[in-house]
Parts: C-alpha cells; structure tokens; sequence
C-alpha cells in the first residue's frame, strides 16, 4: 500500500494471490471494466480483446492505453523477472513471491458437473470463487460474469444474468423448479447482455425467456437505476449450431385462427434465417408426441374431426396464410401451407387442432431451433 508520507516505505503488504496486473493510463468505463473481468487480453490487439469473447472491449480502446500489463504466468517468469505485455514493456521485479501458485481465476468461469447452475460443485474452484452471477461485496448480483458451459445445467429457480454464455453442449434447462414443468411453469429468465455462442441447448419451460439485452443511450449508461447499461448490442455467435425450445399455446379449435411468428429459424443456419413452419413448429402435446412432427395435410377438414390423443395433433394446410402484397390493403393474403417461406420475425395464421373443442381450449405447441437475434 502506498503511503505518500513515506512514499519509499510501502505498508500493509498484500498477502494472497494476484492472477495478473493491468496498469492503464487511461480512465475505463464501467462497461469496460465489467468486459474485461473475465478474459484476459490478446497482446498487441487494438482496439483491444480479450481472449474468451471474439469482441472488441467497447469503446475503441487501444492497446497503448495499456501502461503495464503482466500476466504472471510460471512458464514466463525467470530469475525473478515477469514479463510485461504492454507496447512499452518494462518487466517486473517479483518481490516476497518465493513460490509458484496455481491459475484460479474464473477467466472464464468453467462447468465441469451436471447439476442447479447455483450449486458450487458444478462448476471450477469450487473453494476459491463462488458461482457466476452470485452476490457481491454489496449483496447485489454480478451480472456481467462469462460462464463455458459443457454440461447439463438447471437454473434451479433462479432467473440468470451474464454478459457472456459459451455454451459448447449439454442442456441448460430454465424453469421454476417448484412447479410442474410443463407450459403452465412460471418460469425463469436467461439474460446474455453482449456474446451468446449456442452450440448446446436451451429449453425455456414455461414461460421462461431468453433475453439479449440492447444497446443504451448514453444517459443510460451513466444512470445507476439501469440494470444493464452497455453501449453494444448483445450477439449470437453466426456458427451457432445448437438450438432452443419454447413453448407457446394456441386454441385449440380448428375453426379459430391463431396469428403467429417464430422465436427461432433454421437451426446450424445463417443468424435471423428464413424458415417454414414444419421446420421450426412441433407437436407439444402432453403425452408420447411432445417435440414431434405436427401431422400438416392440404384438406382444409383434415383438423376438424376427433382422433386419438396418443396421435400426433392434426394442422390443416388450407388455413396457413401470410400477408405480403399492397399497403393497407388487409385482403392480400398468400397460402403458404407448412412448407411457404417465411422471413425471421414474418407472421401467418393458423387455425387449432382438434374440432369443436371450446376456444378456451389450449393446444400447447414446441418452436425449435436457432434463436432469433
């Protein structure tokens, strides 16, 4: 500790460990600060980025900001000597550090079980650090963590805020524990405020959510009553090959129309893809048909008489429709059947599955694929 007094003799020497040193010479913002938290830097990048996130730290920051930056890795201190990363380098002289200690740093944080996402044996180091998005110094949730995730994971009750989620397989599963996990759960929310790389899957249950915040206005950024001021859009990684599943219902009744439009497109396809409804739309029935095939027919009857329950839920073709023709003109509407195309975010109509059940009636169905963006 610095005493300016006695600005030669140092007091109340650090004891513990440092995983590495940053020496700016330049004022960091909150949002940069929070990015670089846990990733470390790839050296001689400018604007600068870390090694974990395929993002530059927002705000343009150059890597001659950076006056001194040592990593303190074993395998590159010699004689008592840590390399500096920075332009103007300027090794450092280890002083009272007389032994070597292992990396523990979450830079990512790691899975490495299968169990609630809260739950400190999922995770790596479990004694040194608690989980990502836990509580702070100031019992307030850290909701700028970066979790790689491998495993199947639960949110356990608990909705989950990160700025960066690499998920490289398994199923992290968000729901409300406490209720019967079907349509009707209350759900929980999965909040990625800058980077989501989706390579395993995410089922929402209920009406749990999956959130990529936006970019803020500058008032926002600075006002502390914003949850999660950020100056970048939130990114779904293009190479994503995983997917999501959401459940939404409609009524039931073949004779009703319901107005719809994805959540997701063509899974292992471009971001924001074009899709059909058979691609992305499935049975979501309470029984053996759950996140199976629809049964689509071009007989405009071929939903509106009584079939088994153990049967896959019937879609006529006849009423599939989107509206793509004049301005203001409400009669333009095209039949696209199951197989029409369809633009990320388009909408089309479609009428239930079973008759003359009541319109209160709901068919639950399964949208499956890659997350719009």
């Amino acid at each position: 500790e610095y005493d300016k007094d006695n600005p030669e003799i140092p007091q109340n020497y650090f004891h513990g460990w440092i995983e590495e040193v940053r020496i700016w010479n330049t004022a960091l913002t909150e949002e940069q600060l929070r990015f670089m938290m846990n990733q470390r830097l790839e050296v001689g990048v400018t604007p600068v980025k870390g090694d974990v996130l395929p993002l530059s730290v927002p705000g343009n920051l150059a890597w001659t900001s950076l006056g001194g930056y040592y990593q303190l890795l074993v395998n590159e201190a010699a004689n008592g000597i840590t390399k500096d990363n920075a332009a103007n380098k300027v090794d450092g002289l280890l002083k009272n550090i007389t032994t070597p200690q292992k990396n523990t740093t979450p830079l990512p944080y790691v899975s490495v079980a299968n169990g609630p996402w809260r739950d400190k044996n999922i995770w790596a180091q479990p004694v040194v650090w608690d989980v990502p998005n836990s509580k702070g110094i100031n019992n307030e949730n850290i909701n700028w963590n970066i979790a790689k995730i491998n495993q199947d994971i639960t949110s356990g009750g608990h909705d989950i805020n990160v700025l960066g989620l690499l998920s490289e397989g398994g199923t992290l599963k968000i729901s409300n524990p406490n209720e019967t996990e079907d349509w009707q759960n209350t759900g929980q929310a999965l909040r990625v405020s800058h980077y989501l790389k989706l390579n395993g899957n995410i089922i929402l249950v209920g009406e749990s959510q999956l959130v990529q915040t936006d970019i803020k206005t500058a008032a926002e950024i600075t006002d502390p009553t914003v949850e999660f001021p950020q100056s970048i859009t939130s990114v779904l990684e293009e190479s994503s090959s995983g997917y999501i599943e959401r459940a939404q219902q409609g009524t039931a009744n073949s004779y009703n129309y319901n107005y719809w439009s994805s959540p997701v497109s063509l899974q292992e396809a471009a971001n924001n893809s074009t899709y059909t409804v058979a691609s992305v739309m499935l049975d979501g029935s309470p029984n053996s048909n759950n996140g199976k095939a629809l049964a689509f027919n071009d007989w405009h009857e071929h939903a509106d008489y009584s079939y088994p329950a153990s049967a896959p839920r019937k879609v006529s073709n006849y009423w599939i429709n989107k509206f793509r023709g004049t301005a203001n003109v409400y009669s333009e509407w095209v039949r696209i059947k199951s197989t029409g195309i369809l633009q990320a975010g388009e909408g089309y109509t479609m009428k239930g599955t079973s008759g003359q059940a009541a319109i209160a009636d709901r068919q639950n169905y399964v949208f499956k694929g890659k997350p719009n963006n």
